[in-house]
């Protein structure tokens, strides 16, 4: 029916470069990431893309929210770090978003996605490359300006190997989702028009814009998911929040909201080691960031058979 106006079409042939390295058929997505979860997520991926679009940037960076959060605007990590895009508060300060017991603006959907936009100019114009920009959204620029140099000195291509494994992991579930997109766009996926879900209002308008779009009823829930922050529990005017459009209604629900949870093995906050396991091995068995373990185990040099490790604080 949409054919060529699917935004999904443009997103699934966008962002062509040479991933030799980064591609693998052996790899498996975490089970949510699949083309079910991608659909219940178009109405925030189109807000997205359109954001991107208008800074002329990659919309394929729309993906790492599904990535980062599960595009879970409250979503919170071991490390602290939240929201849609996960800002750590050291950079979400640095950026301008504010973080304090108050106010935390990581969950602000429109604020975030805005700082999230700035990151990506920032890294692109110290790193000159898109897939290096991953990587440092994942690892840290200083990381991979230090795995530049190693590697320049040696006269050598940085490959997936070289890279932690949860990045590695991280780039593989981004061309992971690139090659769902891909396989779907003209199927499932072109069911989608290329039109705005979601609109800016300022808060102040809400009653106004539902009385004129004829939306009776809409559930708090799905605003929270929309705009991250309770609407209930605004202070200061104005305010801009994302609100849905009449295309919205035509496919998704104004009283549901499928919110999804990051997948992880993890059970308990100690773990005993086994026989030849490595903060390596086990952060890749537990789906624990490798860097995180060795941060709450920093007494530990080395580790051996029966002795007991943090997975978490409590």
């Amino acid at each position: 029916m949409h054919g060529e106006d699917s935004f999904y079409a443009t997103l699934a042939s966008s962002f062509e470069v040479n991933n030799k390295t980064i591609e693998s058929n052996d790899y498996q997505l975490p089970k949510y990431l699949n083309v079910t979860f991608i659909k219940s997520a178009t109405p925030s991926i189109k807000f997205y893309y359109d954001e991107l679009r208008a800074q002329n940037l990659p919309v394929d960076l729309a993906l790492i929210p599904l990535i980062e959060s599960a595009n879970n605007p409250r979503a919170r990590s071991p490390k602290d770090a939240l929201g849609l895009w996960q800002f750590m508060p050291a950079t979400a300060n640095q950026f301008g978003l504010k973080v304090s017991k108050q106010e935390d603006e990581r969950l602000h959907v429109i604020a975030s996605t805005r700082v999230a936009i700035n990151y990506f100019i920032y890294l692109y114009n110290e790193l000159k490359d898109w897939n290096l920009v991953l990587m440092a959204y994942n690892w840290g620029i200083g990381s991979v300006n230090r795995l530049i140099d190693k590697k320049i000195k040696q006269n050598q291509n940085i490959q997936l190997k070289d890279l932690p494994l949860e990045t590695q992991e991280y780039l593989l579930r981004f061309y992971g989702l690139k090659k769902i997109i891909k396989k779907y766009a003209n199927t499932e996926l072109n069911y989608f028009t290329n039109a705005p879900y979601v609109t800016k209002i300022s808060f102040e308008d809400l009653d106004t814009y539902l009385s004129e779009q004829n939306i009776s009823t809409i559930s708090n829930d799905v605003l929270i998911h929309m705009n991250g922050i309770d609407l209930n529990q605004i202070n200061d005017y104005p305010i801009d929040i994302l609100v849905p459009t009449k295309l919205f209604l035509r496919y998704f629900s104004t009283n549901e909201v499928n919110v999804k949870k990051r997948q992880t093995k993890k059970t308990s906050c100690t773990y005993q080691v086994r026989q030849g396991e490595t903060f390596t091995s086990i952060g890749k068995s537990l789906a624990i960031n490798v860097n995180y373990l060795k941060d709450l185990n920093a007494n530990l040099t080395f580790l051996r058979p029966g002795m007991n490790i943090k997975l978490c604080e409590k």
